[in-house]
């Protein structure tokens, strides 16, 4: 069944492991091996390796789903601050919430870290990263780049020349998302 719906295609192949996985169709023995615990045929798996992943990220807790959202606006890499800032929720939070998707493969630790005192992580892949950043409403979007934006100032410090296109690029996406929401007050 993997290999017939997978077409070779090694990502898509990793993504219908992982979510056998999830679905607790495979799961690790005591002897550290994998055993099917049901039939592959019995669970239903998108077409495409987009759809896959969307299906994975939609049954994610919601900690865990707004985190990764959250983490997509700030880009490919991002930081344990970035996403804290956006989600409101606690630095411990956002951390459990990262352990539990690094778990899963969806995010990688990404060391050394651009900002000091900050933890980074990347996205295992840019279409986890694209598919996290589709479920996030337009609406939401503009605040979120704008947050992004005002994080980074905040932790610029002395480096604010470096840091500079980070702001830069989150300013401009809010406000081509406020430009096509048709906003003209005061937000934009």
């Amino acid at each position: 069944t993997i290999v017939e719906l997978s077409e070779g295609k090694p990502l898509y192949v990793e993504e219908i492991v992982r979510k056998l996985i999830d679905d607790g169709v495979l799961r690790a023995t005591e002897s550290a091996r994998w055993e099917v615990a049901r039939p592959v045929e019995d669970v239903d798996l998108p077409r495409s390796v987009q759809g896959l992943i969307a299906v994975r990220l939609d049954g994610l807790p919601e900690d865990e789903k707004e985190a990764l959202q959250d983490a997509a606006v700030v880009g490919r890499v991002f930081w344990v601050g970035a996403v804290s800032e956006l989600t409101g929720r606690t630095v411990h939070e956002v951390r459990d919430a990262l352990g539990r998707l690094r778990v899963k493969e969806l995010v990688l630790p990404h060391e050394p870290s651009s900002f000091s005192d900050e933890h980074e992580f990347s996205f295992r892949h840019n279409l986890i990263r694209d598919g996290a950043y589709d479920s996030l409403p337009k609406a939401l979007r503009a605040d979120k780049h704008a947050g992004v934006a005002r994080w980074a100032e905040q932790r610029a410090g002395d480096r604010a020349d470096e840091i500079a296109e980070l702001i830069a690029t989150h300013l401009l996406e809010a406000l081509g998302y406020l430009d096509e929401l048709g906003e003209v007050g005061e937000r934009r």
